[in-house]
């Protein structure tokens, strides 16, 4: 039953790691109320990371491989005739250096360490409540924003890091990296399509950072290989569906049913957490009150 407990938890990150909606938020409001434990083993989360990147680079690996011999290119002619980045560079070049602009952002998430994360995780419900109206009010706000035209041909270095900064969010449960980099994107007038591939790689970063600034503190551990084969391949399988599922309601003008998911469930954590806060009891102790 442990197996199958963990392949599910498994399932579900992949699938949020590709999606909209906070997976640590989720798992968190289902804790507090249901006085339950499911924080996943920080290992673990590992193979579900390498498992929802390899369904990336799966998804658009033809793009990640033309901007990777483009960079390639670009930087071998640096030590010949010298490079100028905004005459001779093409789309693809640019969006391999933006790609890791983005980035730099995100590498807070580790030098923050563990404390940061931790305190985050350990919040009153009502803040991640909050966290969850405000990231589905920001992304219904993109939602509603005329699509936009630029690509990774237009993409700034201020852009860039504006995106990144704002999956840096994804720290705070309730807040999802992928939410808050893509409404962001889809804000700076980027192309759908172009923001969720644009958006994808630094939230996965956040999610790296995180997990490696709670193993940092963690005693050694040698995981289960066959285990975190499993994790990887369901994480990948599950990532893959997801980022198909998010670029067809990017398609069709519908990723706002993440956002009204978001507010609903961040206004039912608000009101049940006041409800707790004003009468010194848990959900749980009320309900068994007023069953008494």
């Amino acid at each position: 039953m442990d197996l199958i407990y963990k392949l599910i938890c498994t399932v579900i990150s992949g699938i949020c790691g590709s999606v909209p909606f906070s997976a640590d938020g989720l798992r968190s409001v289902v804790d507090h109320f249901l006085n339950t434990s499911t924080e996943p083993d920080p290992y673990a989360m590992l193979f579900v990371i390498a498992g929802t990147g390899a369904a990336f680079l799966a998804r658009y690996w033809r793009r990640v491989f033309a901007a990777a011999a483009g960079s390639f290119r670009m930087l071998s002619g640096i030590c010949g005739k010298g490079f100028n980045y905004s005459e001779e560079s093409t789309p693809q070049q640019r969006d391999a250096v933006m790609s890791l602009m983005s980035l730099v952002p995100t590498a807070s998430v580790l030098l923050i360490g563990e404390r940061m994360t931790v305190t985050a995780v350990d919040r009153d419900i009502i803040v991640e409540g909050i966290c969850f109206l405000f990231c589905g009010v920001l992304l219904a706000a993109a939602c509603r924003n005329p699509a936009g035209d630029k690509s990774d041909g237009t993409v700034t270095f201020g852009h860039s890091l504006i995106i990144g900064a704002a999956s840096v969010l994804g720290i705070y449960p309730g807040i999802s990296a992928l939410s808050a980099g893509l409404s962001a994107a889809l804000l700076l007038g980027y192309e759908p399509g172009y923001a969720l591939r644009r958006t994808l790689m630094p939230s996965l970063t956040v999610s790296l950072f995180a997990v490696l600034a709670r193993i940092m503190t963690t005693a050694q551990f040698i995981p289960d290989a066959a285990m975190s084969a499993i994790t990887a391949a369901l994480s990948a399988a599950a990532g893959f569906g997801a980022i198909w599922l998010t670029g067809w309601l990017l398609k069709k003008e519908r990723l706002s049913l993440f956002a009204y998911l978001s507010i609903v469930l961040g206004l039912i954590t608000v009101i049940l957490g006041t409800v707790e806060t004003a009468s010194g009891m848990s959900i749980a102790e009320l309900i068994a009150a007023m069953k008494g």
